[in-house]
C-alpha cells in the first residue's frame, strides 16, 4: 500500500507532487498515531533513499535486504545508485 500511496503522490497520472512533497506527505501519514508501520527502520531508509533520487520501489527492496549477504539485481541502475548510497549493501548486477 507504501508503494502504491508513493506512486499515486509522485505520478504524472496522479498528483504530481515532487520528491520532497511527496515524502513530507508519507512522513506525516505514517507519524499519525492510529498507523502502525511494519518494518519502520526499513521504511525510513528507503525513504531517505528515495529522498535522494532512487526509486521507491528499488529502495523498498533494497533496504528490506540490508540483512541478508546480498541483493541480485539485473537492474543497472539500481546498482549503481545502491553502490553510492548504500555502499555497505552487496549488491550484484545479474546479466
Amino acid at each position: 500500500m507504501l508503494l502504491e500511496s508513493v506512486w499515486v503522490l509522485s505520478s504524472p497520472l496522479g498528483y504530481q507532487l515532487d520528491r520532497a512533497k511527496v515524502v513530507g506527505r508519507v512522513r506525516h501519514i505514517l507519524g499519525l498515531p492510529m498507523i502502525v508501520m511494519e518494518e519502520a527502520q526499513q521504511t525510513a531508509q528507503a525513504l531517505g533513499w528515495y529522498e535522494k533520487g532512487m526509486d521507491f520501489g528499488d529502495a523498498l527492496h533494497l533496504a528490506a535486504s540490508q540483512h541478508l549477504k546480498g541483493f541480485a539485481t539485473m537492474n543497472v541502475r539500481l546498482t549503481r545508485e545502491a553502490s553510492q548510497m548504500a555502499p555497505a549493501s552487496n549488491v550484484m548486477l545479474v546479466r
